[in-house]
């Protein structure tokens, strides 16, 4: 199949990418080309369109008269770009994916485990990356009833390569490099919290198993692993990925850090407060065989080991780390 991806080369995006070409299509990327210092390079052998896709006129005169069979946009996070997509693509593609995310679920008042039916935060509530999710997929939704715009929604889980699974901190290095340099890693309530861990390459296994699958048209259907942590457990496994002895545990309360800079975007302090467990019924009955593989201990090894081949794939976000020691200042009583 001719497939193209808009990313490509992401922390998702990428494996999805590279198994795309390995099972033997014809893949195309689409992206600016801006962050490639702190990213994986674009697998050999696709071919590469370089512009912004939301400068509608240079995306048209890019794409010209070409059909793919596939286009996935993992760039997409509001109901404009939503838009967009449609327009661009509309008649020039049998199958259209959009990858939404699992942090549209309540978490207030959701059961465990989160299934695609599960409720979901209202867009006027919540912050701009849940509510420009959400509001993404009702437009893709509402182009495939009035138009049959062929779409797929796919939900990841939280997914990680190349950033850092942390309690508390961003998809940066930072707060590795604090434990690093004898700091504790800080721990958002009491860590008891369970939550979901998918690799990315596993996610990429389900991504090239749907391509093309006429039955996958209309739904939404999320994707993550079976492998369920605490964030204590959590934290513990990424301290001996990095190589850390004699590791410190910090145990922030909840209400402090939703207090804190990190609780900015309440929806997703709150997630990593909250149980994050999920079904994957829909995504096996399309593609029964698809299971997660990468165990966090087996994922966190490769993540540390490719951050390290490169100091500048490391990040250090300034403000975080402020926000981090004073946290850490305010309980940290030993």
């Amino acid at each position: 199949m001719k497939i193209l991806i808009v990313g490509g080369t992401g922390n998702i995006s990428w494996h999805c990418t590279t198994q795309a070409v390995e099972f033997g299509h014809e893949v195309w990327i689409l992206n600016r080309a801006a962050t490639r210092a702190t990213r994986r390079p674009p697998p050999v052998g696709v071919k590469e369109i370089t512009l912004d896709i939301r400068n509608k006129t240079a995306a048209l005169a890019a794409l010209g008269h070409q059909e793919f069979d596939v286009v996935a946009d993992f760039i997409c996070f509001d109901e404009k770009q939503a838009e967009e997509d449609f327009e661009l693509f509309q008649g020039r593609t049998g199958h259209f994916i959009f990858i939404s995310s699992e942090a549209i679920y309540r978490r207030e008042s959701a059961k465990q485990p989160f299934r695609e039916d599960t409720q979901q935060y209202m867009p006027e509530d919540v912050c701009s990356y849940v509510a420009g999710k959400i509001r993404a997929e009702r437009a893709f939704l509402e182009k495939h009833k009035a138009t049959g715009f062929p779409v797929t929604i796919l939900r990841p889980g939280y997914t990680y390569d190349t950033i850092v699974p942390v309690s508390l901190g961003h998809n940066c290095f930072t707060a590795p490099q604090r434990a690093l340099t004898g700091k504790p890693l800080l721990i958002g309530g009491d860590g008891n919290n369970r939550w979901t861990f998918t690799h990315s390459s596993d996610f990429a296994r389900a991504f090239v198993a749907v391509l093309g699958k006429p039955e996958t048209i209309g739904r939404a259907i999320q994707v993550t692993s079976d492998f369920v942590h605490s964030w204590n457990e959590a934290t513990e496994i990424l301290a001996d990925a990095l190589g850390v002895t004699n590791p410190r545990f910090l145990h922030i309360p909840a209400e402090a850090v939703l207090k804190s800079e990190l609780g900015r975007q309440k929806e997703l302090a709150t997630a990593k407060l909250s149980d994050a467990t999920f079904t994957n019924a829909g995504i096996r009955s399309i593609v029964p065989e698809w299971s997660a593989e990468i165990s966090l201990a087996r994922g966190l090894r490769q993540t540390i080991a490719w951050l390290f081949e490169d100091a500048t794939r490391r990040r250090i976000d300034l403000q975080l780390n402020a926000a981090l020691e004073k946290l850490e200042t305010e309980y940290d009583h030993f």
